[in-house]
């Protein structure tokens, strides 16, 4: 095997390594902005129903027979299919359904800080269902958290509000730490 023979070996190595798919990333999430778990066409039909829950709501955030945040939630149930199993980030505020010792397994993820505890919550395709296999933190809730994990489209119901996606929670963190 002469000189020639060993370069022309080497180059192609290197360009198998330059060519080849590049190694899978350990964040290979996908960062969603509220608005991609809307379908086509849902942003319009949320702004007019959102001026009808606001006149349902009492003053201070409450109902008037305190009934359940979801008696007053606008929105639908409709979703984006394509994200139904996608490793997403999605920035939120928290609102803890099962807090115990400043720690929770199942909480929602909501847009905007208030939401479900002040009237109305977002709609179930701006809420959603959080599930940690480990107790997490709960301890600024007027922080801006960032969550990563699966997205699955799943139809669930609480009195804090309802959702149309559930998150297999990886991780959750303060938004710029």
């Amino acid at each position: 095997m002469g000189r020639r023979d060993l370069l022309l070996g080497a180059l192609v190595a290197t360009m198998g390594v330059f060519l080849a798919a590049p190694p899978a990333l350990a964040e290979d999430y996908r960062e969603l902005d509220w608005n991609d778990l809307l379908p086509p066409g849902e942003l319009e039909n949320l702004a007019k129903q959102k001026v009808l829950a606001f006149r349902r709501a009492a003053p201070h955030g409450s109902l008037d027979d305190t009934g359940p945040m979801n008696a007053i939630q606008p929105g639908t149930f409709k979703t984006v299919e394509a994200l139904d199993g996608q490793k997403v980030i999605l920035k939120g505020f928290v609102v803890p359904l099962d807090f115990t010792a400043g720690k929770a397994t199942t909480f929602l993820l909501v847009p905007y800080y208030g939401a479900c505890i002040h009237a109305p919550p977002p709609p179930p395709n701006q809420t959603i269902l959080v599930r940690s296999q480990h107790p997490v933190a709960m301890a600024n809730l007027s922080s801006a958290m960032e969550a990563k994990g699966v997205l699955v489209v799943s139809t669930n119901t609480s009195e804090m509000g309802d959702s149309a996606y559930l998150l297999k929670l990886d991780s959750l963190g303060k938004v710029g730490s």
